[in-house]
């Protein structure tokens, strides 16, 4: 795309005086999204390209590196150059240009740092096997990522605990306690070791953010709530009981099952708590029982807001599971939501739907709050933090994991579109041809490698700490050529290759024998700065008090629905007999009024010579549910009222018809919030008028109607006098309404 908006900028000479400039941006250090098929290297040869047909057509090209870091202290910037220095293989992958690797400048010159390298955890001397019943997959205390995991997560404690005296700066470069938010963990993948780096967080009561991406249906909460679901729709299913009983919705343990389940003989779990004399186990089993009468009525989302709002069980859970629940119950809830838009709701269907789910939750962390973060390279490029631990540094990538399909270009041919597609099985079944593709694979897969090992460095600004752990067996034997290039290649063995000579070594505290390299340029020491008491924090009593009930906003109050039969065949207040026989009936009566309006609205502006014609012309056009003596009597009634004496500013042509309001009258303790319609209304140098027609309404109600007029103009004419008045549009008459009639119509409103 780039290429073809910008072919023809550069050639030809004087077909436009207009001059064409190319801005491109880019760090190829930085890009680590080869699966997405990106490819680094075209930037440099796009660069090159555009240079020379620049330079042809003589103008000007200028490269610009940007080499100042923004973010890191020179501590970290020297480290981070050292590694990609100090040696070719190393910097391999960073840059395409002829310029070769560029050595950073730091913005925070004055900002003081720290690097450090902790000791590679190995695994543990073989010890006798452990028991046959033990899970399969269970992984002892004396792994090694098991060890480094409990590690970390003590030293993170040790940092934020009250009395440490361990800091990092502040924006105004003095010395702070270190806060939680301060921190960030980054690894290569999310693994077991991520999970259990988390657990031991959380076990510690570290504040952390948890995952940055979630598989709905296989989170623990999610999986609670499934089995919720299970065991109100199938109440004899006990293991879907037992999985609710230990969920934090009840918090039972194994001793509570363990002293109830194996002596229930041939009831369910459930009926076995019902007979218990225990009351904790009858509260149980009453609250399940509600949960089956729930599932058969409610929807689920009504189901489980019921149970996490109503119950306060989202509250047990994130007391459990920590603040990282949290998005993936919004999520719950919202899956909940989509399953009801989607047709007819059914917990069946919805339990069935979310656990074949493959949504995923893709968490913000730049957003995560004061917490510990722990995530991956990949979804740490942009952020940065004062504190970052390369976590799991011990990995190489062998191609092992790689797909089996490689891409070989014919014999003969150089950038060929339609290259050869081979599979290759089983490694050693590579033919020549193959085989260097896969090399290909390998080699490029090492240049991200090294790509992410320095993406991932510089997210640090202060403090920068290597961990890893070991894999293999420590045994007597020299390691193989093989063991050591893996290890110069892993981002521990770059990172200590580089950095190790100069730096200084103490024991670690964990192992003895174990040595940590740092160094630090003018930290700031333990003890420099002593930290403030904690003062004790006490939650305000509202914040446990459940929400009260909100009503929702009242439309607006039509002044015309105040009126149950406005201009209709309502004759209650009309005294003429005459005009009661003659009064139309039904749908005419509806009508007639609504042509009164209407030529009330449009004949004012006409003479009056000539209204009696144009009304005949209007009522024939838009009065056809109307008989002739009907539209007659209309445009008759219609011409006395604009007949009138006491109304000649009310028709003149300064005065406006049909006139939208709207507002809101405060009337004592009561609100209105008003939208309407003036039939008339002139407003004169010192006085407002405003009339409205009627052709048989009651009176209490017109007044009613007018006074929420009256009341919204005043409020905007504040300087002029108010008068109010309705037309009965039958007799006619003029009925002026003061003050006291008005607020009389107001004490009998009511605002809903």
């Amino acid at each position: 795309i780039f290429n073809a908006l910008v072919a023809e900028f550069f050639s030809g000479k004087g077909r436009t005086a207009k001059l064409r400039t190319v801005f491109a941006v880019g760090d190829e250090k930085q890009s680590i999204y080869s699966f997405q098929g990106a490819q680094p290297q075209l930037f440099a040869q796009n660069s090159l390209n555009i240079s020379t047909k620049v330079t042809e057509a003589q103008l000007k090209f200028e490269e610009v590196r940007l080499n100042m870091s923004f973010r890191s202290s020179p501590e970290i910037l020297d480290a981070v150059d050292r590694v990609f220095q100090s040696n070719e293989i190393n910097a391999q992958g960073l840059s395409f240009g002829p310029d070769g690797y560029p050595p950073h400048t730091a913005l925070k010159h004055k900002l003081r740092g720290h690097v450090e390298i902790w000791p590679l955890f190995a695994k543990a001397p073989k010890k006798q096997a452990e028991t046959w019943l033990l899970p399969v997959d269970f992984i002892s205390e004396e792994h090694p990522r098991v060890r480094l995991a409990k590690q970390l997560a003590k030293t993170i404690a040790g940092w934020l605990s009250p009395g440490s005296r361990e800091r990092v700066h502040s924006s105004e470069g003095a010395g702070r306690p270190i806060r939680a938010g301060d921190i960030l963990i980054l690894v290569r993948s999310r693994s077991n070791f991520a999970e259990g780096l988390n657990r031991e967080l959380k076990l510690l009561h570290v504040p952390v953010a948890g995952a940055d991406r979630l598989k709905l249906a296989g989170h623990i909460a999610v999986l609670d709530l499934i089995a919720v679901g299970r065991a109100s729709l199938l109440p004899l299913d006990d293991l879907q009981v037992a999985c609710v009983l230990k969920s934090p919705l009840f918090g039972f343990d194994d001793d509570d099952l363990i002293r109830l389940a194996p002596l229930r003989g041939a009831q369910s779990l459930l009926q076995a708590m019902q007979a218990s004399e225990a009351p904790h186990y009858v509260a149980a089993a009453e609250r399940l029982r509600t949960w089956q009468t729930r599932a058969t009525s409610l929807s689920p989302f009504q189901f489980y807001m019921n149970i996490l709002a109503g119950e306060q069980g989202r509250k047990a859970i994130l007391s459990r599971l920590g603040q990282e629940a949290a998005d993936v119950l919004d999520e719950f809830l919202s899956a909940a939501l989509t399953h009801e838009a989607a047709g007819a709701p059914s917990l069946v269907k919805f339990l069935s739907d979310l656990e074949n789910s493959d949504a995923e939750i893709k968490r913000d962390f730049d957003a995560a709050g004061d917490t510990v973060r722990v995530m991956t390279v990949h979804s740490a490029k942009g952020l940065e933090a004062k504190i970052v631990i390369l976590a799991d540094t011990g990995n190489v990538p062998n191609g092992s994991k790689d797909a089996k399909f490689f891409q070989i270009p014919r014999v003969g041919t150089s950038g060929d579109p339609n290259p050869l597609l081979a599979w290759l099985p089983r490694k050693g079944e590579a033919c020549a041809a193959v085989q260097k593709a896969q090399d290909t694979a390998l080699a490029l897969a090492l240049e991200e490698h090294r790509r992410l090992l320095y993406v991932a460095m510089t997210r640090a600004e202060e403090r920068l700490y290597v961990a890893g752990y070991h894999t293999r067996q420590p045994d007597d034997k020299a390691p193989t050529a093989a063991a050591l290039a893996t290890h110069a290649a892993s981002w521990y063995g770059m990172i200590k290759d580089a950095l190790q000579d100069g730096m200084v070594a103490t024991e670690a505290a964990w192992e003895p024998g174990q040595m940590i390299l740092s160094r630090s340029r003018g930290d700031l020491k333990p003890g420099q700065l002593a930290a403030a008491p904690a003062e004790p924090q006490s939650l305000p009593a509202w914040l446990r008090q459940p929400l009260r009930f909100e009503a929702g906003v009242q439309p607006p109050l039509r002044p015309s629905s105040l009126l149950s039969a406005a201009d209709t065949d309502d004759i209650g207040d009309i005294v003429d007999e005459e005009a009661i026989a003659a009064q139309p009936a039904g749908e005419q009566a509806r009508l007639s009024g609504q042509m009164i309006h209407r030529l009330l609205q449009i004949l004012p502006a006409y003479p009056d010579a000539r209204r009696d014609l144009i009304g005949d012309i209007l009522l024939q056009r838009e009065g056809t549910g109307l008989s002739r003596v009907q539209r007659r009597r209309v445009i008759d009634e219609a011409i006395r009222v604009m007949a009138l004496s006491e109304l000649q500013s009310v028709f003149s042509p300064e005065a406006r018809a049909e006139v939208s309001i709207c507002g809101e009258v405060a009337y004592g303790d009561k609100k209105f919030r008003v939208l309407g319609r003036i039939d008339r209304l002139v407003v004169l140098p010192s006085e407002v008028i405003v009339v409205d027609f009627k052709s048989g309404t009651k009176r209490e109600a017109a007044i009613g109607q007018m006074a929420l007029y009256y009341a919204l103009l005043g409020q905007i004419y504040p300087d002029h006098r108010i008068s109010a008045a309705i037309v009965w549009t039958r007799e006619p008459a003029v009925d002026w309404l003061d003050a006291v009639k008005l607020r009389r119509a107001m004490d009998a409103l009511s605002p809903a």
